[in-house]
């Protein structure tokens, strides 16, 4: 059960109305069962909980917290919360310079949630935060959609905007690599 909700749920993700309307049928309370209509059928009092929790980032756990009473059995959870989706990160390394591992550039995601003053803190970097020196993590690999001059004494215009520094860094490594095995390497342009 602890592995169903750490690496196959997304119980930290946000509750679609489904999830509201659902959880609705297991509410033993009947104010909390009136909420949850309410927020399922999107009258105006509904509507209102329903901003004041997506206000506050509330997730799914959140929500089952929030209405105590209703405690739907393992095998409902499983349907009610969708699974984790991938989170994808460019690669920050070159395989040239570094062949044996894949190095990332990732940003802690992090919040304050108003109401309550908590720090929450980001499922996917949260995770690798925790991991230590060595740990090996699942992933996939896909290709990347950056494609290099095929002579690399061309000039490579590299701008940062969405994808970061990541697969630019990976770039700059590249074009080291090659002028240490002695090739000439046209200049590399960062905007960021």
């Amino acid at each position: 059960v602890r592995q169903l909700f750490t690496h196959v749920l997304d119980i930290f993700g946000k509750p679609n109305k489904k999830f509201f309307d659902t959880l609705s049928l297991f509410a033993k309370d009947e104010k909390e069962k009136a909420v949850l209509e309410s927020i399922a059928a999107n009258s105006d009092e509904g509507k209102a909980v329903y901003r004041d929790l997506v206000h506050d980032f509330a997730h799914h756990a959140d929500v089952l917290q929030k209405f105590c009473s209703a405690r739907p059995p393992i095998e409902h959870i499983i349907n009610m919360i969708p699974t984790l989706k991938p989170r994808s990160y460019s690669i920050a390394s070159s395989p040239l310079m570094h062949p044996d591992m894949i190095q990332l550039c990732v940003v802690l995601v992090d919040w304050e949630v108003e109401s309550t003053k908590e720090l929450r803190i980001g499922e996917a970097t949260g995770y690798m935060r925790q991991q230590g020196p060595g740990a090996t993590l699942m992933c996939a690999v896909r290709a990347s959609a950056i494609v290099l001059p095929k002579d690399p004494q061309n000039p490579v215009l590299m701008a940062g905007m969405g994808t970061g520094l990541a697969p630019w860094r990976a770039v700059t490594q590249e074009r080291v690599m090659q002028k240490r095995q002695g090739k000439d390497v046209g200049p590399c342009v960062l905007f960021f």
